[in-house]
């Protein structure tokens, strides 16, 4: 483990990261810790995506399952239930290419009390039985 905390903290200060590294930090580890590794900020290219580039960056990817992990704030990304076009169109995007996706709303945990890795964890599991 500590293996890991090193390689991360190495990364850090070679590379620069998107804001919400340090919110990403503790979901990646602990999907780790349960035997899902993830790719952080992987570029992903698809005909279907409706960007210029036809490229998203989602937060972490599992490539053993295909899923997609988003971490999202309500300053950035809208209400849940009610999210801002950008938001929409991020979901439509991976809708429309198939790629499985799950959302950590930092928000919603937050008011719910809700540990975000562990919530990760369970979404996984959850989009695992609904691809089955």
């Amino acid at each position: 483990m500590n293996l890991n905390k090193s390689f991360i903290n190495k990364a850090n200060k070679n590379s620069v990261r998107n804001f919400d590294a340090k919110k990403l930090d503790p979901i990646q580890m602990t999907l780790l810790r349960y035997g899902i590794g993830t790719i952080r900020e992987r570029e992903t290219f698809n005909f279907k995506f409706n960007t210029k580039n036809n490229i998203r960056i989602p937060d972490l990817f599992d490539p053993k399952s295909g899923i997609v992990f988003e971490h999202d704030t309500v300053n950035v990304h809208g209400e849940l239930g009610y999210s801002n076009q950008k938001t929409k169109r991020r979901n439509d995007d991976y809708r429309r290419a198939e790629i499985p996706f799950v959302i950590i709303n930092e928000d919603l945990c937050r008011e719910l009390e809700i540990n975000e890795s562990h919530l990760a964890i369970y979404l996984y599991y959850h989009k695992l039985m609904e691809l089955e």
